[in-house]
């Protein structure tokens, strides 16, 4: 097997791929999502595979539950649970009822495990599928103990799209990209606007700032909370004079006592943080977007492998580098 070269030159006809997807007024309508960002951080040849070449990640028809599936059943679950108390004032209680009736979580984990597997309900009742049920409906019954005492919660938003534009600068002069996804939630409460996430892997624990979110050269970064302040950055508007801060709801960790949604970061760990130190985190991020974002977009940014090898153990296109 010949070595394949760890840096892919970038060429103009990388660009106009990109901005034809991504530029504001072009025809490919599609939003630079937050996780195509991260993939851009973590590994820069998956992400020229992934939206330069819009090579799908292989869909390996599932025999069974796999993490992937997991964390889609659980979004799902979760989703269809809340969303008669969308826009409520003080949904906390009807949450920790909701978290003692087992027969509606259960049920509605299966209904949320049937169209997400397109599986009969035999099938999901058989073999593995039991334990796994047994599982989401642990996770989720302790997320909804969790929100339950928060009395003044509001859920704001369940699984919408944000999108804003971001300019950047090209050889071409500025241009407007557009920017956006798809968030798990937003909610409200002691007068902040948060925009929670819902994790199913391993809880992520590195101290988090601004410039070590959008870092290259380190293996551990908290992805997850990258994910939720690009969220706050599009949502911030909608919510003049309010803090919007990102929640990550590890949810193998939300019974445990010392379990807190918030970053180790000034401004961001949690609704009394402050509003000065919070403009500040937020400002630096804005700016750390911006120039990881003109670097996505340059064309003198070459394509390169991470030095990270573990990271291609899960990566679908890791045979096409030879790694």
């Amino acid at each position: 097997s010949r070595m394949i070269a760890e840096t892919l030159s970038r060429k103009p006809e990388h660009n106009r791929a990109l901005l034809s997807l991504y530029a504001e007024g072009s025809d490919g309508g599609k939003f630079l999502s937050p996780s195509a960002v991260n993939t851009w951080i973590n590994c820069r040849m998956r992400f020229y595979y992934k939206y330069v070449c819009g090579m799908p990640e292989e869909e390996i028809l599932e025999k069974e539950i796999d993490q992937r599936r997991f964390g889609n059943i659980m979004h799902d679950a979760l989703r269809r649970l809340y969303e008669p108390l969308r826009g409520s004032p003080g949904a906390g209680r009807a949450i920790a009822r909701m978290a003692k009736d087992r027969e509606q979580v259960r049920e509605t984990i299966i209904a949320a495990a049937i169209d997400e597997m397109h599986w009969d309900r035999e099938t999901l009742m058989s073999g593995k599928g039991v334990i796994i049920l047994d599982v989401l409906e642990r996770y989720a019954r302790e997320l909804l103990d969790y929100d339950g005492r928060i009395n003044d919660l509001k859920l704001l938003h369940l699984e919408d799209d944000f999108t804003g534009l971001q300019t950047i600068t090209t050889s071409a002069g500025e241009v407007r990209l557009r920017v956006g996804g798809r968030a798990d939630r937003v909610d409200i409460t002691e007068e902040v606007v948060r925009v929670v996430d819902y994790k199913t892997g391993v809880p992520k624990r590195e101290a988090v700032t601004a410039d070590g979110l959008f870092d290259e050269a380190k293996e551990k970064r908290n992805d997850a909370i990258l994910q939720a302040l690009l969220y706050c950055t599009l949502i911030e508007p909608s919510h003049q004079g309010r803090l919007v801060i990102p929640a990550i709801y590890w949810v193998q960790q939300l019974s445990s006592d010392d379990f807190t949604p918030y970053a180790t970061a000034p401004g961001l760990d949690g609704p009394a943080a402050g509003r000065e130190e919070w403009s500040t985190f937020m400002s630096a991020f804005r700016s750390e977007l911006s120039m990881t974002l003109n670097r996505i977009f340059s064309e003198s940014e070459d394509f390169t492998m991470t030095s990270f090898r573990r990271r291609c153990a899960s990566c679908p296109y890791r045979t096409l580098c030879r790694r």
